[in-house]
């Protein structure tokens, strides 16, 4: 049954990706950015009431270094205080709410509960920066009003300002590059994440306060994404010469090391509305992906 659907941060990369898919399986979809409405001004916000069956909250101040020092006030208000204004808002209005976080609210030693060492929903999180407390910090804003708060990691996709977008940039010019192949966790394609969202904009239950982790299947280091890229990428990548580097420790924030995340209780809830992807499987299809922007430039379907 098709819904009402409002998006925040719809321009960003997977708001934006959401918005498409959303309208596409004919839900009615709204959407708004910071130019519209500033989910930072607690003011605005407070006075917000959503026309909506469901609110998905995809906005937030990820630039981790910069969370550390020149956006620090901004990551509190957008990342830790906005949440909880946009679910009491969600409540009232009887809209059911999905808030995406991060697998930075874990430290990253690799010793979950899960199998080989994930993290699953029963670990206590131990955020190592001020990105990762401000997320932890509106994960329990936005429960607290029965949102479905949703845990993914490293997210990515065609046009992002993330590394496999980089991955795929360096590999076409075949430009040498050395990954860090030490620090891992579950990247996940926008598109795979956008229709896992969907799977829970399906059901009927709009109060949950549960926390779920919400990922591709498998675990990857940024090497490994990097020659994922590559091998989808043959014969053009052939001779790219691709190293394997150490953890990197170039800025102010302390990253966690390992975070892989066990979405096997998201995919027992909403499996039947969504299949889980592998990682392998997610890089072939963001490599075509890539490849179809790039065709619909080229014959002028996109400008810009």
């Amino acid at each position: 049954m098709p819904k009402k659907v409002t998006v925040i941060g719809s321009k960003g990369l997977l708001g934006s990706t959401l918005c498409r898919m959303a309208a596409e399986a004919g839900h009615v979809v709204s959407g708004f950015d910071a130019e519209e409405m500033d989910i930072a001004d607690f003011r605005a916000m407070s006075s917000w009431v959503p026309d909506a069956d469901w609110v998905v909250n995809c906005a937030a101040i990820t630039d981790v270094d910069a969370c550390e020092s020149a956006s620090a006030e901004a990551s509190l208000l957008v990342n830790a205080v906005a949440p909880e204004t946009i679910g009491a808002a969600c409540k009232k209005a009887g809209a059911g709410f999905v808030h995406v976080s991060t697998d930075y609210v874990f430290y990253g030693d690799g010793l979950g509960h899960g199998e080989e060492g994930w993290y699953d929903e029963t670990d206590d999180p131990s955020p190592r920066n001020r990105y990762g407390a401000h997320k932890l910090m509106g994960e329990f804003g936005a429960a607290a009003h029965g949102a479905y708060v949703l845990r993914t990691a490293w997210l990515y996709g065609p046009g992002g300002k993330n590394f496999v977008s980089k991955a795929y940039e360096l590999a076409a010019r075949k430009q040498p590059v050395t990954v860090d192949n030490v620090s891992s966790s579950s990247p996940t394609l926008a598109t795979n994440l956008a229709r896992y969202i969907l799977a829970v904009v399906a059901v009927d239950d709009r109060l949950s306060g549960d926390i779920y982790h919400c990922c591709d299947s498998g675990e990857a280091t940024r090497w490994e994404m990097f020659d994922r890229v590559r091998r989808a990428m043959l014969p053009l990548t052939e001779g790219w010469e691709l190293g394997q580097g150490e953890l990197y420790t170039g800025g102010p924030a302390d990253r966690p090391v390992r975070t892989p995340l066990d979405s096997t209780s998201f995919f027992l809830r909403f499996g039947d509305r969504a299949a889980q992807s592998e990682i392998k499987d997610a890089v072939a299809e963001f490599v075509a992906e890539c490849r179809r922007a790039e065709r619909h430039v080229v014959s002028g379907e996109v400008t810009g």
